[in-house]
């Protein structure tokens, strides 16, 4: 079963700070039952311990995520942000950086988060597909590329 899903993408999100788009993150998974009541509790401390924002030549992303057990169920949360939202940088958290691009991860096993992370980290260098990502507005496309790119099961 694929981990992508389109009722997992939001193209257009407008918050305005990276904790309340958590908290709509948190509403939205929970609601779908792909996370435990103290996920939102675990994905701020670990975004404050080990920030995720990261840049590419051609687009900033961040990767949040909480530890496996506090996932019902594997996803892949993709949001794409209208307002620049100040995240801190993976390798340099004095760091300030405003991601285009989400992806909240949720895995059940440790090693897929962390092959889920190198498949995401190998699809952003690629500049070629970074262009055709940034130009989609629709959710269908959005996931025919990631999931012709990524391969990644649930």
């Amino acid at each position: 079963m694929k981990i992508f899903k389109k009722d997992l993408v939001d193209l257009s999100t407008n918050t305005e700070s990276a904790e309340e788009l958590f908290r709509e993150s948190f509403a939205v998974l929970k609601n779908k039952g792909y996370v435990q009541d103290d996920f939102l509790e675990a994905l701020n401390k670990r975004e404050h311990d080990y920030p995720t924002g990261l840049e590419f030549p051609n687009i900033a992303i961040a990767i949040p995520h909480a530890d496996p057990q506090y996932v019902s169920k594997p996803f892949i949360y993709i949001q794409k942000l209208n307002n620049k939202i100040s995240f801190k940088h993976m390798g340099n958290a004095s760091k300030e950086i405003f991601p285009e691009l989400v992806f909240t991860l949720g895995m059940k096993e440790g090693e897929k988060q962390l092959e889920l992370l190198s498949e995401l980290m190998e699809f952003f260098t690629n500049e070629k597909i970074v262009e055709e990502l940034k130009s989609i507005n629709n959710e269908e496309k959005l996931l025919y590329l990631l999931s012709n790119n990524i391969m990644m099961e649930e």
